[in-house]
């Protein structure tokens, strides 16, 4: 059952969850912690694609969904660059992942 906080969404919030967890459910890595997807035979990780879905788990605060969310979120924080006397400090990571 949705949470109060999806049913308080409205009609074009609770499609965006519905399409969230519809598309990305299904590329959702759970060794990584990310969402992932194939292109030309590799798989990429995308970390926006890991966050839209991790909202989607929250709003929806089915069994399990707070945990899952947590996890992809810190594997998400991972992937942020921590380098003060550079450039690119807070910047996230990919894998080289197509434009």
């Amino acid at each position: 059952m949705p949470s109060k906080l999806y049913e308080q969404l409205s009609h074009e919030g609770k499609v965006l969850v519905d399409q969230a967890m519809e598309q990305l459910d299904p590329l959702y890595d759970p060794e990584r912690d990310l969402v992932g997807m194939y292109y030309h035979s590799r798989r990429y990780y995308d970390n926006r694609s890991s966050m839209y879905y991790a909202l989607a788990l929250l709003l929806l605060d089915a069994p399990g969904c707070a945990e899952k969310a947590e996890r992809i979120i810190r594997a998400v924080i991972s992937t942020q660059i921590d380098a003060p006397e550079e450039i690119f400090h807070g910047v996230y990571r990919h894998d080289g992942a197509p434009v």
